[in-house]
């Protein structure tokens, strides 16, 4: 997005018309002119991606059997000092469309009139190539030699101005106080400065006084606020899982852990390092592991949706993509179904980055609503009196669970109680057919002569029930997930036995009786036998059978002793006074690896499905190597290769993206991707000084950011003529 103030530093001269034009006067620079039209025009079809190669020809490499340079049978693709004598050159200027390149097909347009001349030229000037500036360390060189040396204030100045002069244009004169009050408290904090802040600015006419303000908003809270909203866009914080049910999921502690992070000034190495691989210190803190979120912030599907095989691919997927965009500032996933088209990241190297993210130990997708919008693995951020209560909590719980295996070791031991009951039919009960919700009392007799050998009763109620065996109370449940089974030998007795039911709310009721007397086996059940009255009823009516519940029967097999579920209705009980007093507390998901780990493979144009060479972790050929190591490399090995200090990606990529957060538009206008399809930095040597001392500082990014605010080029005048907004309409 175009700032404000569009010309605090311009690189294209507004009197020489377009960049291509401007550049054709002067030697031609490979990465800055050619490039980018090989890349746009040529790698498509004669790139690093074998798979789709056309003709044998490699455009991106000058040598070897494929390259550019190296002379055909007969003919050249490319003869360096003769343009006339260079197949490339007449293709790209072939009137006919079927010889012309890029063909047609490809849905490239021609190159330019500006272009052709551009490619003429460097084949003129002997068509060196070199290697990719990005993926090259960056190099310190000596300070550009000014005319106007007092308006330099520090590196910033030296090559813009070197630049500006270069093309004869001068600098901005410095905006006015109240303008870079505003300016820089909107770019530092996104929120205006009050009132009394712009007056004590206003009246201050010491020296320093720009400096004491730059060092008074980075102090403030809402400087970690605003930074941490750029990277929150980043690495795609979210509040839901984004697919299917969409479930809340709470990051708020990471959040949380960013604005601490950019407020307390945490050296950027580090906050790297936390990221990637805050779980695997040898000790994490809490801070490392909240960072470590940064591994579980992809998109979640709920079970049942897809595959688990393909959830699995995708958040892993997600990871690396993530892992590229943010720290090597390369479109790495273009290289997962084949070979990057652009770059040199073969469909292996992507494949042996997945395999560092692929061997998370949690679930790949919610198996429901995640309680306080987390999913395992996470830790709950307590006080110490918090976690005292959280022990007593399962402490209770651990007693209970012993309990109830007491009891149901007990009732095992017993010849009475079945090792597990089966589904058997039971009919229905209640006044009428019609459902109605009211309090009812059952009751029936049950006439003996001997008392039997095993007696055991099931009973159950869609609603709340208690059941009596001659005035003796057997259990009592609530609903139908509380059925009930008794064994009554001791209870029963010869004679006259009264078995009676209180059942109240929802319709429906259901008995059985199962028992053994002088041998020969018996049933009892609920029917139209059994009689009931209600509350205002004077006498007893015979039940009805209700035939709409008649395949309710789940329940019999389900039942437990009384006992068993009182103690399973406490334990359910504490759980959600657990559960409710955990609401109150934060927690944070953590990354987590898998033992032993998950084994990798190539997947054949990027199907899951489809495995092909197993791989191992690794970084991408053309970077500089991970340091050698016995065993498997780990995410940490990943992260501090990531900040060694000849890394040639991470401190340009990190600098960049800040620049462009003070600026609108980055040194590199593509900050997502420093690749061949990215555009030329446009001040590269300062690309290159802030990368370097960005490292050398320690990894200081409230250095880097004072550096960039207390310089001379943002500090100017945004005022701007209609020529000069056409000429630089994106502030570059």
């Amino acid at each position: 997005m175009s700032r404000r103030y569009p010309n605090l530093f311009i690189t294209l001269s507004f009197l020489a018309g377009s960049f291509l034009s401007l550049a054709a006067k002067d030697a031609i620079n490979f990465n800055r002119d050619i490039r980018p039209i090989l890349s746009n025009k040529c790698f498509h079809c004669h790139g690093p991606d074998e798979a789709d190669r056309k003709e044998e020809l490699r455009m991106d490499i000058p040598d070897g059997p494929l390259g550019a340079l190296t002379p055909r049978d007969d003919y050249f693709i490319i003869k360096p000092g003769e343009p006339e004598e260079s197949e490339i050159y007449w293709r790209i200027i072939e009137e006919y469309e079927e010889e012309r390149m890029p063909p047609g097909d490809s849905h490239k347009s021609p190159l330019t009139e500006d272009e052709v001349e551009l490619v003429k030229q460097w084949i003129t000037e002997g068509a060196k190539y070199e290697d990719f500036w990005a993926f090259a360390p960056p190099v310190a060189t000596e300070p550009a030699k000014v005319k106007d040396e007092d308006w330099v204030a520090n590196g910033v100045d030296n090559r813009v101005l070197a630049m500006l002069e270069g093309k004869g244009l001068q600098p901005k004169p410095e905006a006015d106080k109240r303008t870079l009050i505003r300016r820089l408290t909107f770019d530092l904090t996104g929120l205006p400065p009050t009132l009394e802040e712009i007056d004590v600015f206003l009246k201050d006419d010491s020296s320093g006084a720009y400096e004491r303000l730059v060092d008074r908003i980075l102090a403030k809270p809402a400087y970690g606020e605003h930074l941490a909203r750029y990277w929150a866009d980043l690495v795609r914080l979210s509040d839901t899982n984004g697919m299917h049910k969409d479930f809340h999921r709470d990051f708020s502690t990471y959040r949380d852990w960013l604005i601490r992070s950019f407020n307390e000034n945490l050296p950027f190495d580090e906050f790297v390092k936390y990221q990637l691989a805050g779980d695997l210190y040898e000790e994490p803190t809490r801070e490392q592991l909240i960072a470590s979120g940064f591994n579980r912030m992809h998109m979640i599907i709920d079970v049942g949706t897809a595959l688990p095989e393909e959830s699995l691919h995708k958040n892993v997927a997600d990871r690396v993509e993530a892992f590229g965009t943010a720290f090597l500032g390369l479109t790495v996933q273009c290289a997962q179904c084949h070979d990057h088209k652009y770059d040199p990241i073969t469909q292996k190297d992507y494949f042996q980055l997945y395999a560092f993210f692929n061997n998370f130990s949690g679930a790949a997708e919610t198996t429901r609503r995640p309680q306080r919008g987390l999913q395992p693995p996470f830790i709950n951020l307590t006080t110490p009196g918090q976690d005292r209560d959280i022990a007593s909590f399962d402490a209770n719980q651990r007693r209970l669970e012993f309990d109830l295996n007491a009891v149901n070791r007990v009732l095992g031991l017993s010849d009475k109680w079945p090792k597990q009951f089966e589904e058997v039919g039971v009919p229905w009960i209640w006044d009428n057919s019609e459902l109605e919700p009211k309090s009812l009392e059952f009751e029936t007799e049950l006439k003996l002569k001997q008392v039997p050998e095993v007696a055991m009763a099931r009973f159950v109620g869609m609603g709340a029930f208690e059941v009596f065996v001659n005035g003796e109370s057997i259990g009592k449940g609530r609903s139908l997930n509380e059925g009930i089974a008794a064994e009554l030998s001791g209870i029963l007795q010869v004679g006259n036995n009264v078995i009676s039911a209180n059942v109240s709310g929802n319709a429906g009721f259901a008995f059985i009786l199962e028992y053994r007397e002088a041998g020969q086996d018996r049933t009892l059940i609920s029917n139209e036998h059994w009689m009931f009255k209600g509350k205002s009823d004077a006498s007893r009516t015979a039940a009805s059978i209700v035939h709409e519940l008649s395949g309710k029967n789940e329940w019999t097999s389900k039942v437990r002793s009384y006992e068993a579920l009182e103690i399973s209705k406490e334990k359910d009980q504490l759980e959600k006074d657990r559960i409710a007093y955990l609401e109150g507390i934060p927690g944070a998901m953590f990354m987590s690896e898998k033992v032993p780990p998950r084994q990798t493979f190539i997947l054949e144009g990027g199907d899951y499905e489809s495995l092909g060479e197993p791989v191992e972790r690794n970084t991408p050929g053309f970077l500089p190597p991970m340091k050698e190591r016995e065993g498997m490399y780990s995410r940490m090995d990943l992260a501090e290769w990531l900040v060694r200090p000849d890394h040639p990606l991470t401190a340009r990529v990190t600098v960049n993206r800040f620049w462009q957060q003070l600026m609108g538009v980055g040194l590199v206008k593509t900050s997502e991707d420093f690749g061949a399809q990215g555009e030329w930095p446009s001040h590269p040597q300062l690309l290159d000084d802030l990368a370097l001392d960005f490292v050398k500082s320690g990894w200081d990014v409230k250095r880097l950011i004072r550096t960039i605010v207390l310089s001379n080029t943002y500090k100017q005048s945004s005022n701007a003529n209609p020529a000069e907004y056409i000429a630089d309409p994106e502030n570059r």
